[in-house]
C-alpha cells in the first residue's frame, strides 16, 4: 500500500470528472465495439466503482456487478480454447488468436478491478455500520478485507498508484482497518493480527507483485523476471494460517529446488501425477480438478516455450491403491519427469503402523523407491486428500483424525525426505467448526435433500461421500501445491541453486525403510483402453464399455471429459458358458544375475461382483507353460471391484493365455458373466518370492461417494464352490464380524479393522476357487470382503 495511504487526500473533483468522463465515452464505445466487448465490459465497471466512490454507490454497484457477471461469464466461455490459442500465437501465425489471447487478458483485468471494487462498494455503503458494531460484524469484515487484499496485486499490475480510482480503492481500506484496529483488533486471534500487519504494511502499489503468503516479495534476479512476478500472482481458497499448516513437511529440499529453479528460467518442464479418483477429477463438476488448477497455474506463470512444451501425465483412475501403480510406474510415469506427486492416503485404507505386515504399505515404498530412482530423480510429492466422511465415528458428527493411510505416508515420507501435503492438516479443525467453504456434514451431491435450510455450493468442501468439490475442495489441494512451489522459490531467494542440489538428487536410495523390500519394475502393464489389443483371439467375448459416456455425463454434470475417461469401464466381456478369449503377452525379463527366474508372473485383472458373475479357466496354449487355474468373479459383499488373478508363467515373447468361461457359477442369480479388465506380467525375484511378494490388490471401479481403500481377501474360500452363495462360509472371523462384513483375515483390534482393511492381505494366499493356492493369493487380495465394513461405517455416520 503507499506510504500514508491512510491520509491520502481524496479529490471529488478528479472523482466527478472521472465519472463524467466515463459516462460520456461509454455510448461510443458500446456503438464501436458492441454491449459484450472486454472494452465496454471494463468500462462499465469503472464507471460503476467510480459511482460508488463518489457518493452514488446505489447507481454504481449493479453496474459494476454488471460488468463482473459478464467479463466471469465471457472468460470462462472462451478458457476451453486457451491451449490452442497459445500455441497459435505462440506461432506467431494466427492473427485471431493472438487478438484472443489479447482478449482474455482484458477480461481476466476487468475480474480482478470489479472484484476489488465491489469490495470498496461494500465499504461505501456500509463500513460505518461494520465500524459501529464491529464485534457483530467481525466476519462481514474479515472477508470483505480478504478479497481486497487479494485482488489488490492484480489490480496493481494494471493500474497506476496516480489512478484516482486506486487512489481512494486505499483509502477507503485504509481507514476501514484502521477503525476497526480501533474498535477489538487485539482481540483476534494472532494470525489474524499478522494478517491486518502485512495489510497495512504491503509493498507499494505499483508494478510489483505482493505474495499472497505474507511478507515483501523475494528477489530472485538470477531469474526471469516476468515469471517471478507471475510467480506471487495467485489467489488461495486456503488462509494463510491454513496453508502454514498444511505444508506438513518441505522434506529434503533438493530435488524440489531443482524443479523450482527450472520453472521459474522457463525451461521445460514434466510432471506426472498418480492417485485415485479424487486425482483423477471426480467431484470437479465445473471442470477445475486440482491437477488442471495446478498445471494451468504453472503454464501461466511460465509459458511453454516453442518447440518444447511442458507436459503433464495423469494416469490416474478411480479407486485405484498404490499397489496397481507400483507395478505399472514405468508405463505410467514419464522417464524425464521433473516432479510426481502421489496422492493414496484413502485409497491405501487407514493408519496401521505396521509397515511390514500391511502390504499396501510395502507397495507404497516401493513405489517411492522406484519413483525416486527414475533418470531424471524427480521430485516426489505426498499429497493427502482428507475424507471426513469416509472417516467418521459411528454415532457421532466429527471424524476420526487418524483414520487415512496419511499417518503411515508421513513416516515413509519423512524416511525418504518426500515434501508431505496434508489437507487434514489444513482444515480438519475449519470443518470440525462448520466454517463455511469446509462444511462436511453434507455433500454437494445431495444439498437438494436437506429440508428447511438453503445450502449454498460455495459452503460445502465435498462433492459426495468422498471427492471435494472443486470450488473448494479442489482448489485447496491446488493451493498446497502452489504454497510448495511458492516456498521453494523463497529458498532458492535465500540460497541458490548449488552443485550440492544436484549431488544430493543423485545419490543412491538409502537401504528399504522396511528391510528387505525393494523395488521391481514391471515389464508389462495393460490396462484400460490398452487392454483391447491384448485379445488376439476370441469367441463369444465382446470389448465394451459398460459405462458410457452418456451415462457418464447424466451422472456426473459439467464433470470434466478426462475426469469421465479415467472412471468409463472397459473390458473384454463373455456372458455364455464356454466362451473364450486368447492374450498374447510378452513374459520374458530383462533381470540378470542371481534375480533372474525361469518364470515371471502373470497378472489378469478381473472383475468381482455380487450379481451376474461366473467363473473362469485360465491356462497356457501356446509359446509358454503354466498350471491351469481357475477365478471365481463373484464376491457376497455388495461392491463392483476389480481384483488380480495371479499364476507363474515360463518367459516368451509370444506367451498365449486363454481364458475359457465355466459353466460352473457362484452367483445366486446363476449368470456366468466374466470381465477382463487388463494384464500384468511381473518380473520375477527369487530372492523376494515367499518374503514379501508384491502387493497388487484390488482398485475399484465403483461410483461417485462409494470408494474405498483395497480390501482384503476371503481368505478361506479354498474351494470355488464355498464362496458361491454363502455371504461369509470362510471367514473364521467371531459372528460379530462375519455379520458386519466378510473381513476374514483381519486379526487386527475391531477399531483396526474398520479404519484400514489391509493389514491382514497376507491371508489371502489362500484363493477362493483356484487349485493352486499361491496363484489365487492374488486374488484373494483383491476379494473385498473387508470394504462392507467401511461402508457400513459411512452410512451409520450419514444417518
Amino acid at each position: 500500500m503507499l506510504e500514508g495511504s491512510a491520509a491520502l487526500p481524496i479529490q471529488a473533483s478528479s472523482l466527478a470528472a472521472a465519472v463524467t468522463q466515463l459516462e460520456q465515452e461509454l455510448p461510443g464505445l458500446v456503438g464501436r465495439h458492441g454491449g459484450s466487448s472486454a472494452v465496454v465490459m471494463r468500462h462499465r465497471v469503472r464507471l460503476g466503482a467510480a459511482l460508488a466512490a463518489s457518493g452514488r454507490p446505489e447507481e454504481g454497484y449493479p453496474l459494476l456487478e454488471q460488468g463482473l457477471e459478464a467479463a466471469t461469464a465471457c472468460f470462462a466461455s472462451n478458457m476451453p480454447r486457451l491451449h490452442r490459442v497459445r500455441k497459435e500465437a505462440a506461432d506467431g501465425t494466427s492473427p485471431d488468436a493472438q487478438q484472443l489471447v489479447a482478449t482474455l487478458g482484458a477480461l481476466q483485468r476487468t475480474i480482478w478491478e470489479a472484484r476489488f471494487f465491489r469490495c470498496l462498494c461494500f465499504v461505501s455503503l456500509h463500513g460505518p455500520a461494520i465500524e459501529e458494531t464491529w464485534h457483530a460484524n467481525q466476519d462481514t469484515y474479515l472477508a470483505v478485507r480478504h478479497e481486497m487484499a487479494a485482488a489488490l496485486p492484480e489490480l496493481a499490475r494494471w493500474s497506476s498508484p496516480a489512478d484516482p480510482m486506486v487512489q481512494c480503492a486505499l483509502h477507503e481500506l485504509s481507514r476501514l482497518v484502521a477503525q476497526c484496529e480501533a474498535r477489538g483488533l487485539q482481540q483476534l486471534p494472532a494470525d489474524l493480527q499478522a494478517e491486518h500487519a502485512w495489510l497495512l504494511g504491503a509493498a507499494a502499489v505499483d508494478s510489483n507483485a505482493t505474495r499472497l503468503i505474507g511478507g515483501a516479495v523475494p528477489q530472485l534476479p538470477q531469474y526471469k523476471q516476468d515469471i517471478v512476478q507471475r510467480l506471487w500472482q495467485y489467489q488461495p481458497f486456503l488462509s494463510q494460517r491454513s496453508l502454514r499448516r498444511g505444508l506438513y513437511s518441505l522434506g529434503d529440499p533438493a530435488r524440489m529446488r531443482r524443479f523450482v529453479h527450472k520453472l521459474l528460467s522457463g525451461d521445460q518442464i514434466s510432471v506426472s501425477t498418480l492417485g485415485g479418483s479424487v486425482t483423477a477429477g471426480q467431484g470437479a463438476m465445473h471442470g477445475g480438478p486440482y491437477v488442471a488448477r495446478w498445471f494451468n497455474w504453472l503454464n501461466e506463470i511460465s509459458p511453454r516455450q516453442q518447440p518444447s512444451e511442458h507436459t503433464l501425465k495423469n494416469p490416474a483412475f478411480g479407486g485405484s491403491t498404490s499397489g496397481i501403480f507400483t507395478v505399472c510406474v514405468n508405463d505410467m510415469v514419464q522417464e524425464d519427469a521433473d516432479l510426481v506427486i502421489v496422492e493414496f492416503s484413502l485409497n491405501d485404507g487407514g493408519s496401521t503402523g505396521q509397515f511390514k505386515e500391511n502390504k499396501l504399505r510395502l507397495s507404497m515404498e516401493r513405489l517411492f523407491r522406484k519413483l525416486l530412482a527414475l533418470p531424471n530423480k524427480p521430485a516426489v510429492v505426498v499429497l493427502s486428500h482428507y475424507g471426513w466422511l469416509v472417516c467418521r465415528q459411528p454415532g457421532s458428527i466429527l471424524s476420526s483424525y487418524a483414520c487415512s493411510a496419511e499417518n503411515d505416508f508421513n513416516v515413509m515420507g519423512q524416511y525418504y525426505g518426500l515434501p508431505s501435503l496434508s489437507i487434514r492438516a489444513a482444515a480438519y479443525h475449519l470443518m470440525a467448526q462448520n466454517v463455511s467453504g469446509y462444511q462436511a456434514y453434507m455433500p454437494f451431491r445431495d444439498h437438494e435433500q436437506a429440508v428447511g435450510v438453503k445450502i449454498n455450493e460455495s459452503d460445502l468442501y465435498y462433492f459426495d461421500e468422498v471427492h471435494p468439490q472443486d470450488r473448494t475442495g479442489h482448489w485447496a489441494l491446488a493451493d498446497l501445491l502452489v504454497t510448495l512451489t511458492q516456498e521453494t522459490a523463497v529458498g532458492l531467494a535465500a540460497r541458490p541453486l548449488e552443485v550440492e542440489d544436484e549431488e544430493v538428487a543423485h545419490e543412491p536410495l538409502p537401504e528399504p525403510m522396511t528391510p528387505g523390500n525393494y523395488e521391481r519394475r514391471a515389464s508389462a502393464c495393460l490396462l484400460q483402453r490398452a487392454f483391447e489389443k491384448v485379445v488376439v483371439n476370441q469367441q463369444g467375448f465382446e470389448w465394451k464399455n459398460e459405462r458410457p459416456a452418456a451415462q457418464l455425463a447424466n451422472e456426473k454434470k459439467n464433470e470434466r471429459p478426462a475426469a469421465q475417461l479415467a472412471n468409463e469401464k472397459w473390458g473384454w466381456i463373455g456372458t455364455v458358458p464356454g466362451s473364450w478369449a486368447e492374450l498374447e503377452v510378452d513374459t520374458t525379463t530383462g533381470v540378470k544375475g542371481d534375480l533372474a527366474a525361469e518364470q515371471d508372473e502373470v497378472v489378469l485383472t478381473h472383475l468381482i461382483s455380487y450379481e451376474h458373475m461366473g467363473k473362469a479357466k485360465v491356462e497356457c496354449v501356446s509359446g509358454c507353460q503354466c498350471n491351469e487355474t481357475v477365478f471365481d468373479g463373484h464376491v457376497n459383499d455388495k461392491v463392483s471391484l476389480t481384483a488380480l488373478h495371479r499364476f507363474p508363467a515360463s518367459q516368451s515373447p509370444n506367451c498365449r493365455i486363454r481364458v475359457t468361461v465355466l459353466n460352473e457359477t457362484s452367483s445366486p442369480d446363476g449368470e456366468h458373466k466374466v470381465k477382463l479388465v487388463g494384464v500384468m506380467v511381473i518380473e520375477a525375484s527369487s530372492n523376494l518370492n515367499g518374503l514379501l511378494g508384491i502387493q497388487l490388490d484390488l482398485f475399484a471401479n465403483k461410483g461417485m461417494g462409494e470408494l474405498k481403500p483395497p480390501e482384503q481377501p476371503q481368505p478361506e474360500q479354498p474351494q470355488p464352490e464355498q464362496p458361491q452363495e454363502q455371504p461369509q462360509p470362510e471367514q473364521q472371523q467371531p459372528p460379530e464380524q462375519q455379520q458386519e462384513q466378510p473381513q476374514p483375515e483381519q486379526q487386527q483390534p475391531p477399531e483396526q479393522q474398520q479404519e484400514q482393511p489391509q493389514p491382514e492381505q497376507p491371508q489371502p494366499e489362500q484363493p477362493q476357487e483356484q487349485p493352486q493356492p499361491e496363484q489365487q493369493q492374488p486374488e484373494q487380495q483383491v476379494q473385498p470382503q473387508q470394504p462392507a465394513e467401511q461402508p457400513q461405517q459411512r452410512r451409520r455416520g450419514r444417518r
